[in-house]
């Protein structure tokens, strides 16, 4: 089952910090069988977030920092609004994941070089509810610097 939540993902136009600028982005690498923490349900947010770098910061609860929470960016962004069926679940049984991290000891993620489009970006960790949000990676234009993502946890 999928929410349509907006009000979880917040979106800042804010500068990172000095020590996470583009020259020093980097993740946690994600072995290839590493898949989606799902929590009981996926909470999908209808909000798109126009970026040049996906750089953001995982939190949960009051403003706790999420450490090794799992980043993923998907081909095929519409499906996360579809409501379930066979159909949609054989569509995104096709998705593609096209990057993937861990966030770093203060929560950060940073993904470079993803190619212009749409995609899903996913978060997720163990006990806490995934979170997926449209994002479109634009080489032009007003961007957002950093994508805050809050984790609820779950029940």
């Amino acid at each position: 089952m999928k929410n349509m939540i907006s009000g979880l993902l917040f979106l800042l136009l804010s500068f990172s910090p000095a020590s996470h600028q583009a020259g020093q982005c980097s993740c946690g690498p994600v072995p290839a069988e590493e898949s989606t923490r799902w929590g009981n349900d996926n909470i999908t947010l209808s909000t798109v977030s126009r970026v040049r770098v996906l750089r953001g910061v995982i939190i949960v609860g009051s403003d706790d920092l999420m450490a090794n929470a799992l980043v993923e960016v998907f081909t095929d962004p519409d499906v996360i609004k579809l409501a379930y069926s066979s159909e949609v679940e054989a569509r995104r049984a096709k998705q593609r994941r096209v990057a993937a991290c861990f966030t770093d000891s203060h929560g950060r993620f940073c993904l470079t070089q993803l190619p212009l489009g749409r995609y899903e970006l996913r978060c997720s960790a163990k006990n806490f509810q995934a979170v997926s949000q449209t994002i479109k990676v634009v080489g032009s234009g007003r961007v957002k610097k950093r994508i805050i993502v809050r984790l609820p946890v779950a029940t």
